[in-house]
Order: structure tokens, then sequence, then C-alpha cells
């Protein structure tokens, strides 16, 4: 077909006129914007949404432990609770069920100690320790049954983690429930007991004339503190700072591998008007059915999360309070995109609910978190800002 000058206009009635007629009106259309420098973020959005897919997520199965420190008979520094590195615990545990949980993520332990129950109901940062179990005595009435009949299996430890209360109707053949506390949320955790420094220190030092149904030896491999403690330190020699520091938004649990959703954008980003323009020539003009379009324009996007993977559990409402949106920006400006952190939203909607669960929240219990190797590294470099200041 020869060319005519008319079809760039598409003002005939030829096939390419028509062709160009329907291009002009494609191009002229509020659904279309021009592959310029200006629109490179607008198709970049539009590719997000449209086709990226996001990376796999570097989560590790643990098992937390929550503990305070309820009987401590003088004030703790920061310096003191740093010897718990590479010293042990003895663990005694009564009920079953934690001991079988402990067993079968022996070797990734994280223990979260509050200085005092104060500190628990305030929603204070508690010291992170991690920890494997070295030896492990399964009694008689543990779900792992044993053959071990020494009376004094383990020895040589700094720390004590029990229950005092449970211990004390066992011996008098009572049945206790595991102590628990009101949490500033308003929920109800179980906790250990943690006695530091230990004033006994071989187990059956502690159990007495019961045998528990678990004992174990908990290795100290990293003592974490709170970088909100180092903030408040004015002594200079308590102003040392540790290897590393943990930072409320860098600690985070997820009840299953795929419970922490990726925030991604919800659609390319454009102004309120152009996006309810643009679906309207979608449906009247193309003949899109929108609930099927993989992407959409929008005018709401939440930016402070998007590209992190955002996690719900109970055990965040232990060290986080609920704030208001200008707080919660800042949570979550520092974060490294990818990274998984607690869904603040969740404090808002459940945290804080009048109505409270009927049973408290287990003190041990098995949850996924990022790789103790990506938290060390954010823990690190927490530690190094505030070595600055």
């Amino acid at each position: 077909m020869p060319f005519a000058r008319s079809y760039l206009t598409g003002a005939g009635t030829s096939i390419a006129d028509q062709v160009n007629q329907h291009l002009i009106a494609a191009f002229d259309s509020p659904a279309c914007y021009a592959a310029t420098s200006a629109n490179e973020g607008l198709f970049e959005d539009w590719y997000q949404v449209g086709c990226a897919t996001a990376a796999p997520s570097e989560f590790e199965k643990i098992a937390v432990l929550l503990a305070i420190r309820t009987a401590p008979d003088s004030e703790l520094k920061p310096a003191d609770w740093l010897q718990l590195n590479g010293a042990s615990i003895y663990a005694q545990i009564l009920n079953p069920r934690e001991g079988t949980l402990i067993r079968n993520n022996f070797a990734k332990i994280l223990l979260l100690v509050w200085a005092s129950p104060a500190e628990f109901r305030r929603g204070a940062q508690p010291f992170l320790l991690r920890c494997r179990a070295s030896t492990q005595n399964p009694g008689k009435a543990s779900q792992n049954r044993g053959s071990n009949v020494a009376d004094n299996p383990i020895e040589g430890f700094l720390a004590v983690l029990f229950d005092a209360s449970q211990l004390n109707s066992k011996q008098t053949r009572r049945q206790a429930s595991p102590s628990f506390d009101d949490a500033q949320s308003g929920r109800q955790f179980e906790y250990f007991d943690f006695e530091f420094p230990a004033t006994r220190r071989r187990a059956s030092d502690v159990d007495g004339e019961i045998d528990p149904p678990d004992q174990f030896l908990l290795e100290v491999e990293e003592v974490v503190p709170p970088a909100s403690l180092y903030r408040q330190v004015s002594d200079a020699e308590e102003r040392v700072t540790p290897e590393l520091l943990w930072e409320p938004n860098s600690l985070a649990f997820a009840p299953s591998r795929k419970s922490a959703r990726l925030e991604r954008l919800p659609g390319y980003r454009v102004s309120e008007r152009e996006a309810t323009t643009i679906r309207k020539t979608l449906e009247d003009e193309f003949g899109v059915d929108l609930r099927f379009a993989k992407a959409l324009p929008t005018a709401e996007a939440n930016e402070a999360v998007l590209g992190l993977r955002l996690a719900r559990h109970p055990l965040h409402e232990t060290f986080l309070t609920n704030v208001d949106d200008e707080a919660k920006d800042e949570f979550y400006k520092e974060i490294e995109r990818g990274k998984l952190t607690a869904d603040l939203d969740m404090l808002s909607e459940t945290g804080y609910a009048p109505n409270k669960p009927s049973k408290p929240e287990h003190r041990v219990q098995k949850v996924f978190t990022m790789s103790w190797k990506e938290l060390t590294k954010t823990w690190f470099a927490a530690a190094r800002r505030m070595e600055e200041k």
C-alpha cells in the first residue's frame, strides 16, 4: 500500500487510516502516558505491581521464651548483663509441652528477659539472650523420657530459669498454672522467673525433692541489650557500647513462614482524579473487567511500609506500644526493604481491645523470624550508630 500523508492523521477510510485512528485515540486516552523520563517512576510502579516477584524470605524457626527477673535483690547495670555472654543458664521445665518445644528447637532459642515486673508491665525492651541447649535431661514425666537417674545432672550456671510459684506448689503436691502478668496492652502473658545472679550452683539446689519433667543447660551465645537502655546511661563507664544493640523495629515474629506479607504497591501511583478517570476509561472504552486487572491506577499508597514484610504476633505487645501515624512512619523509616518488622496496626486493632483473651499467651512459643545472621548485622550497625553519638 503506497504511503499517503493522510495516514498520519487517520483522516481517510483506508485500513492504514483506521489503524492510525486507533493509535492516536489510544495515545490521547487518559489511560496512556508517554514513555518519557518524567514518567519513569510511573512505569516502574506498573512493572512492580504487574510483573515483579518477591525475593524469597530468610526466615528461621526458633523457640522464644519469656522471662522476668522477678525478685531482684539489687539493680543490675548494663555491664552486669553482659557477663552472661558465654555463660550458662539452668532451665527447670515443669511442663512437658514446653520441654518438647525447647528440645525440638534446641539450637535456636531466643530468651527475652525483662529486668523487673514493672519493666514488663510498661512494655520496656527486654534483654535478648541467644541460647542453645547443650545438656538435655528428660525426667520420668517428660514426653521424651530418658534413663538418666542422677539427681544433679547440671551445675556451674550463672542464672536460673524456672517458675517459682509452680515449683512451690509441686513441692507441696499441689497443681499450679504457669505464672502470668499483664503487658501494657492488657493482654496476659505467661513467664518464667529469671534468677540472676544465681544464688544456687547445682540443679539439685533448685529442684529440691521434685523430679522435673525436663532439665536443660542453656548456653548463652550472645547477649543483646536494648538500645533504649544505653540512651539513658549517663555514667561514662557504663556508656561503653556493647557489640550488639537492638531497636524495637528490628525484631519481629511471624506464626508461619507465609504469614508475613510483603507490602506491595496497590497500583501505579497517580492523582485521585487521574485514577478515577483511567479506571472509567478502561471499563468504558477498552471493556476491561477491573476485577481481573493486574495493575490498576491508585491514589493510595503507604510509602512508609512499601517493600517491608509485616508480621502480626501477640509477642510484639510485650515490647511495642500503640503509636500515632507519624511515629509509625518513623518506626518503619530505617528498616531495610525486604526485612521483617512488626505490623503496628495490630496494636491499635487488637492489642488494646477491652476484651482480654480467656487464657494468657504461652511463655514458650515456636515462631519464625529473620535469620540470626541478618539480625546480628542490623544490631551491630545499631551499636555502631550509638557509639558515634
